[in-house]
Order: C-alpha cells, then sequence, then structure tokens
C-alpha cells in the first residue's frame, strides 16, 4: 500500500499569497524555470510502503498547471537516517509519487520532505 501525505501548512517562504489555504505560490518575477511552490511534506510509515504520493493542495484540488519537474529531498523525521527521497515520478496536476530507500518502522516513524515545485 502506498503512503500518502498533504502539503504541510507551513510552507515556504513566509508571506506568499496562499493557495486554497494549504500551500503558497513563490513570489517571483515570474520565470517558468523559478520554483511555482515550496513546500513540507510529513509522510507517516506502515512498515511495508516504499512509496508515498505527495499531495499538492489535499489529493483532488488540481493546480491550474502541470509541474515540469520536482525537487524533493529528506528534511527530518524519525526514521533512520538511512531512509532517504530516491526518485519522483509520476508529476500530475494533483500530486506526484517519491520513491523512499526504506520502510518507514510502523506508523509511528516519519519522513520529512521538502519539495520545489517547478512550473
Amino acid at each position: 500500500m502506498a503512503l500518502s501525505a498533504n502539503l504541510n501548512g507551513n510552507t515556504l517562504p513566509a508571506g506568499s499569497p496562499a493557495i486554497g489555504g494549504a500551500g503558497q505560490y513563490v513570489k517571483g518575477p515570474g520565470d517558468a524555470q523559478e520554483p511555482a511552490i515550496v513546500g513540507y511534506f510529513t509522510v507517516s510509515g506502515d512498515s511495508a510502503a516504499t512509496q508515498a504520493t505527495l499531495n499538492w493542495i489535499d489529493g483532488t484540488v488540481a493546480l491550474p498547471f502541470t509541474p515540469t519537474a520536482v525537487l524533493a529531498t529528506r528534511s527530518g523525521g524519525t526514521a533512520a537516517a538511512t531512509v532517504y527521497v530516491q526518485s519522483v515520478t509520476a508529476i500530475g496536476t494533483q500530486s506526484c509519487t517519491v520513491t523512499i530507500s526504506g520502510t518507514l518502522g510502523g506508523t509511528t516513524q516519519t519522513l520529512g520532505v521538502i519539495c520545489q515545485i517547478f512550473k
């Protein structure tokens, strides 16, 4: 079974206009290569899955564009230090899928993921 996580309320940078109350656009001159959204996700484990769906907003509301790229990296969490983000696939208007290097041992283990979503 795949894990899932919604964009946490503590997105970056502070002061940017909100997307449905869940995420924030990054301010900038509008360059297509700059990050459109930067956010933090918390994935909770189930002792089996090595993939997680990261929902940009809530998994049903779509962005007004399809991201061209997503840069994701581990940032915190209670999982072993050897667990990290290996790849990002299935990038769409509602979410993407990240593959992690190992399982999260039970529901008490978490993996923090910072994502830069490019327009």
